[in-house]
């Protein structure tokens, strides 16, 4: 990536992801596109009749996701997803994006995969992609199961509905590929309350996700090592909403208290105002 992609959220939500230094992924079928999930299986289905899969045995795919936009400041993602523009739009430097396929959690043993996507809207396309990864499997048959099932969350999970394509959305994705030592139970899985429904989502910490420095920090100079921090901290802009109560004072103490520095910060320039 080039360029920011950009996560709008509400302040509750800014202050957890700066604090806990973590991404929050939540299982994609809870999301707000009831077709989600579905869509890309049922093209699937229709590629390759070994590929249907009833509704009712889909929800055993647990596949997460956090997304992300290419417009830092665009009305319908404010009112969408970025508390009726009281929220902030958060633009993450995914150039330093880890490429390892398979990562190992400490702690339960258990195996994920992570990986950044580019949301497809266009049906030919979409039907591309999915020939090219039937044919791919045939033509491979042996690859580890563990790549088979980065390569299919990350396909299943881009495709979208041609309605949904003004979002211009990318997705930080990950599912669980094995699971280690836990009783069959992953440990990194949790919950919360949405609209009175049980949502099952999971954090990615930064430093599992983004690549570390390479300078030696024991060693650094103070201003060397805010200097570090700020080249790999995915963190490189900040745009508060019109209707945002946040100041750029307080949100660079913010960020500094939890060493993030050098965001730019800036105001939208909308001029759309919550009732």
């Amino acid at each position: 990536m080039s360029k920011l992609l950009y996560h709008y959220c509400s302040v509750e939500t800014f202050f957890q992801i700066i604090k806990n230094q973590t991404l929050r992924l939540t299982n994609i079928q809870y999301m707000n596109d009831a077709e989600e999930l579905h869509y890309g299986m049922d093209l699937l289905g229709e590629a390759e009749d070994k590929y249907k899969i009833e509704k009712k045995f889909r929800y055993a795919m647990r596949i997460y996701a956090m997304c992300f936009c290419e417009e830092r400041d665009l009305l319908s993602q404010w009112r969408g997803y970025g508390d009726n523009a009281e929220g902030v739009s958060i633009g993450f430097d995914f150039s330093i994006l880890k490429d390892t396929d398979i990562f190992k959690d400490k702690n339960s043993g258990t195996e994920y995969f992570h990986s950044l996507q580019q949301v497809l809207y266009n049906r030919k396309k979409q039907q591309q992609q999915i020939n090219e990864a039937i044919e791919d499997k045939n033509e491979f048959p042996n690859q580890d199961y563990r790549i088979l099932a980065k390569k299919w969350g990350e396909l299943i999970s881009s495709l979208k509905n041609t309605n949904f394509k003004e979002e211009k959305e990318w997705r930080f994705i990950s599912g669980v590929s094995k699971i280690g030592n836990s009783n069959k139970t992953d440990k990194s899985l949790s919950f919360c309350v949405t609209n009175k429904k049980l949502v099952p989502y999971i954090d990615r910490k930064f430093e599992d996700v983004f690549k570390k420095s390479e300078k030696t920090w024991s060693t650094s100079t103070k201003v060397e090592l805010d200097d570090a921090k700020h080249k790999h901290s995915p963190i490189k802009k900040i745009i508060i909403g019109s209707s945002c109560k946040l100041d750029e004072i307080t949100i660079k103490e913010f960020l500094s208290h939890y060493g993030i520095y050098y965001v730019e910060i800036e105001k939208s320039k909308l001029s759309y105002r919550a009732k």
